[in-house]
């Protein structure tokens, strides 16, 4: 192996070692926030499952564009 392929293959683990301890922290700031968030919802079993279930799923890949069929925000640029 080249020590450039190295180095690269280095920066690839980082950043998908980094993208799992933010998954981690997330999760962790999320089960410490439930019981808050079932009390001031007055929220039962089910309906804390289905906040955690949406708190922890994660967007489609791709601009919003790719998800919604519109730009973001409308352009600046754009002449009226």
């Amino acid at each position: 192996m080249l020590p450039g392929e190295d180095r690269a293959a280095r920066r690839v683990l980082m950043v998908c070692l980094a993208a799992g301890a933010t998954t981690l922290l997330d999760q962790s700031v999320l089960n410490i926030a439930v019981p808050a968030l079932r009390q001031s919802l007055g929220a039962g079993a089910t309906e804390v499952q289905w906040i955690v279930a949406g708190c922890s799923r994660q967007p489609p890949p791709g601009p919003p564009l790719a998800t919604t069929g519109t730009p973001a925000a409308p352009s600046a640029s754009r002449s009226r």
